[in-house]
């Protein structure tokens, strides 16, 4: 598909319309920004997600030849519109590209940011909001507050190690459920 983002007229950082462009069938969409509605831009989408994610070593400048410091980069802010609202979809991976780290999803009306290490929940919640599991792996306000005031990063340990311990359970109910009919 090709996409096309349109700012509004003058020194602006927000979104004015988006096009969409099917590449097989040539049919374009348009998601047009509701009247007096401000909504983040793509450029500023990269900004939120760094301030989101203040434990990674973010690459700060220099050049290819060094120079910067950092590894880490939040690049191609896609629009996506999911349930009627827009986003930006920002991929996070390091300065050699080797494969990325995480998809966030930044809520361009409030600036909320949600990202996903698991590819099969950041495809969920491209079509529908929602991730598989009970909710996004992580979100937070652009001030760094995660929730709950536990650090960046430690929300998903937790959900994983949560998640690990439910399978468990899950698997031991059924073993001892399936001992009795062993004897």
């Amino acid at each position: 598909a090709g996409i096309s983002a349109a700012k509004p007229w003058g020194n602006s950082s927000g979104i004015y319309k988006v096009f969409t462009t099917n590449a097989l069938t040539g049919e374009t969409r348009l998601y047009q920004v509701p009247e007096n509605t401000a909504l983040t831009g793509a450029d500023q989408a990269l900004g939120y997600v760094r301030s989101a994610k203040p434990q990674y070593n973010w690459e700060s400048g220099g050049t290819s030849e060094g120079g910067g410091s950092g590894n880490i980069v939040a690049i191609e802010p896609r629009p996506e519109v999911i349930n009627d609202k827009l986003y930006w979809m920002v991929s996070v991976t390091t300065t050699e590209a080797k494969g990325v780290q995480e998809t966030c999803f930044v809520e361009a009306s409030n600036n909320k940011v949600t990202c996903l290490s698991d590819t099969k929940q950041a495809a969920m919640f491209a079509k529908t909001g929602q991730t598989e599991v009970s909710g996004p792996a992580q979100t937070g306000q652009p001030s760094g507050n995660q929730g709950g005031g536990q650090a960046p990063g430690r929300t998903d340990r937790i959900e994983k190690l949560q998640q690990l311990l439910n399978d468990a359970q899950r698997e031991l109910d059924a073993l001892k459920q399936e001992q009795p009919a062993r004897q």
